[in-house]
């Protein structure tokens, strides 16, 4: 049984041009290492590969569509839940500003590497401040002149 071509072939130009090389000019040509049959080998090997790729890339998607379609259910109830503590709380004057604070607030987000720790300011991006004038470039005194 012939396996599957993959949806997408990554076989490099260069690896391509030297198989039709030897495929039709190179056909009986052998070195102790290299021939035809080793080439289409390698060739079959990368296509395994590449069709392993597209496998977990598919199942990647479906998981992600899983994931996307529980985040909203998930939010779903949230807001329903929402709505019955909105209710129950109508006559609690502690609970309701609080209950009404939430979905006001900015929407939280995992935390990255580059995230502040609380409590630290957020690290300063870009350049360093060009200085303001030539003598201090040079570390002299401002007033005095060169």
């Amino acid at each position: 049984m012939k396996t599957p071509a993959p949806k997408v072939d990554t076989t490099p130009l260069l690896v391509r041009q030297v198989i039709d090389l030897y495929a039709v000019e190179l056909v009986e040509v052998r070195f102790p290492d290299l021939d035809l049959s080793s080439l289409l080998y390698a060739q079959s090997e990368l296509h395994a590969a590449q069709l392993e790729i597209e496998r977990v890339e598919a199942e990647l998607s479906q998981a992600r569509a899983l994931w996307e379609s529980r985040s909203q259910a998930l939010t779903a109830k949230a807001e329903r839940a929402l709505a019955y503590a909105r209710i129950y709380a109508q006559g609690d004057a502690e609970l309701a500003p609080r209950i009404a604070d939430i979905g006001k607030k900015k929407s939280a987000h995992i935390a990255t590497d580059t995230d502040a720790m609380p409590g630290e300011a957020p690290k300063k991006r870009g350049r360093k401040p060009k200085l303001e004038s030539p003598s201090e470039l040079f570390g002299g005194d401002p007033a005095v002149p060169m």
